[in-house]
């Protein structure tokens, strides 16, 4: 049975405990975090001693691969890519007003022409209100208002994660890619 995909921002906190949890001054913390590590490359074939002894050698970046095992996921990149499909899912691009490079372009071009910042297959995306319908939620809804219109950098975290949980409810999102 497939589990909903977590958030994005979720995930990052998670890793930065468990490396948090690696470096503890209490070795049954330390122990915990470093049986989770084990699980992944290259750490998986050393014995928990040597992982402690070279704990200086874990990186953000093998927490954050721990994190997407715990998951479900292959890899980092693959939960990453799930999560993405949140506001972009296939055969909606017909709704796309205009893709940008970086949140601050795209944040530009919301300022002068109005619309959704949305983001999707790591860029962020400037979308119309038949698109928002089209994903199932209301564009009237006042906590679009309070986010800024804006996902990647809401003005108001509580209100965007609440859209994007309506938004995981009604999409069928939640299934492995």
């Amino acid at each position: 049975m497939p589990r909903s995909i977590p958030s994005i921002e979720d995930c990052k906190r998670d890793a930065d405990l468990l490396l948090k949890d690696v470096h503890s001054a209490d070795a049954a913390v330390v122990a915990r975090a470093v049986e989770r590590i084990r699980r992944i490359a290259p750490f998986k074939e050393k014995d928990s001693a040597e992982v402690v002894q070279g704990r200086d050698e874990i990186q953000h970046k093998h927490a954050l691969a721990v994190i997407a095992r715990e998951h479900g996921f292959v890899a980092w990149k693959n939960l990453k890519d799930a999560a993405d499909v949140l506001w972009c899912p296939e055969g909606m691009s017909a709704f796309w007003h205009n893709w940008c490079k970086t949140h601050a372009e795209a944040r530009e071009y919301l300022e002068a022409k109005g619309g959704y910042l949305l983001r999707g297959h790591g860029k962020c995306f400037i979308a119309e209100r038949g698109y928002i319908e089209a994903l199932g939620l209301d564009p009237n809804d006042p906590r679009w208002e309070r986010i800024g219109y804006d996902v990647v950098e809401p003005r108001d975290a509580r209100a965007c994660a609440e859209l994007e949980a309506m938004r995981k409810g009604g999409s069928g999102i939640g299934s492995r890619v």
